[in-house]
């Protein structure tokens, strides 16, 4: 992001500010620092690409006492490409470590608690230590912390995945690195599919979902990489991904139970009557990864293409003639049919 001027002008002034942006092809690990805003407690991302310092809304809100709000500024959101709307605030107690301020800082509408912005850390002769992942702030060293560290592996799917039209699966994946704790899987999106951001407890327990959002079956082969694994290494969204593995067991022990379509269901429950219930669940994953082999109805006969076949014909031109009428005699058999 290019640096901007503040313009005069009132409520009118243009401050840019940074924010991430999710769709990124590449991970930026987010340095934070832990900082007290009043009576409130977050996490600070110490962002060089905003101009100035901003708390979100909901950290405004949990405030007490609440500060006076002293006027609106219009702000341009770096990554989004339009402009919002700020308000000052202050002055309000602010520390990093173990600098306690007064400050003025602004409120808007953002994603994450607080940016750490450069009219602080330019305000007190801030240094930032990458290698060392240190934050110097008037002689004292505050300690950054990264969310997603160096570690990463790329993700592959367990098994072929038949993805319906207009439908979403959740489907096991496995890594070819060892990564320890919680695990972010930054989507490889492409052949027409959706895939979200995924937080997964471990590496064994690792799943993404793809989204077809076309009006045709697409088929993912096995092994087919679907994104990049990086351990996170924030407490916060550690918590975050424990309370979202408590609410869904299923990503938990990454036990998925296939759906399957209207036409093999009848065919699921009818061969498990001899089965136990790991041998059913082995069958209604084997239905599920090649249900596109099955015929939806008697006249799905499909669209063989990897053999040819060729007819002599010597000198003869193709001719049409027109449709010929059913012998009486068949009529009852074509009605039947």
């Amino acid at each position: 992001m290019q640096n901007q001027e503040i313009a005069s002008g009132g409520e009118q002034s243009i401050i840019c500010i940074g924010v991430r942006n999710v769709q990124s092809q590449e991970v930026f690990p987010a340095n934070t620092v832990r900082a007290d805003v009043g009576n409130v407690s977050v996490d600070a991302i110490v962002d060089t690409a905003a101009e100035i310092t901003v708390i979100s809304e909901e950290v405004y809100r949990r405030l007490i006492p609440k500060p006076r709000l002293s006027g609106k500024r219009r702000v341009q959101m770096a990554g989004k490409g339009q402009a919002s709307w700020a308000n000052l605030v202050g002055p309000i107690s602010v520390k990093v470590g173990p600098l306690s301020t007064q400050e003025t800082i602004y409120v808007a509408q953002i994603n994450d608690d607080m940016l750490l912005g450069v009219d602080y850390l330019d305000k007190y002769n801030a240094v930032i230590d990458f290698e060392d992942h240190i934050l110097q702030v008037q002689g004292e060293q505050i300690p950054l912390r990264t969310l997603v560290s160096d570690k990463r592996s790329k993700a592959y799917l367990k098994q072929r995945c038949l993805i319906p039209p207009m439908s979403a699966r959740r489907v096991g994946c496995q890594i070819n690195t060892p990564l320890a704790g919680t695990i972010l899987i930054e989507p490889r999106n492409g052949h027409d599919l959706i895939i979200p951001w995924v937080i997964c407890k471990d590496q064994d327990s690792i799943v993404t979902v793809l989204c077809n959002w076309t009006t045709r079956e697409i088929t993912v082969p096995e092994n087919t990489c679907v994104g990049t694994a990086y351990e996170l290494s924030g407490d916060g969204l550690k918590q975050e991904a424990d309370h979202v593995h408590e609410r869904n067991p299923v990503i938990r022990s990454c036990q998925v139970t296939p759906d399957l379509p209207s036409h093999l269901e009848p065919l699921g429950l009818d061969s498990k009557t001899e089965l136990d219930d790991q041998q059913a669940e082995s069958l209604r994953s084997l239905l599920a990864e090649y249900q596109d082999v099955f015929a939806k109805s008697d006249f799905d006969l499909g669209n063989f293409t990897a053999v040819y076949h060729t007819v002599d014909t010597g000198q003869a031109a193709p001719i049409k003639q027109r449709i010929r009428r059913t012998p009486i005699h068949f009529k009852g058999e074509e009605d039947a049919t």
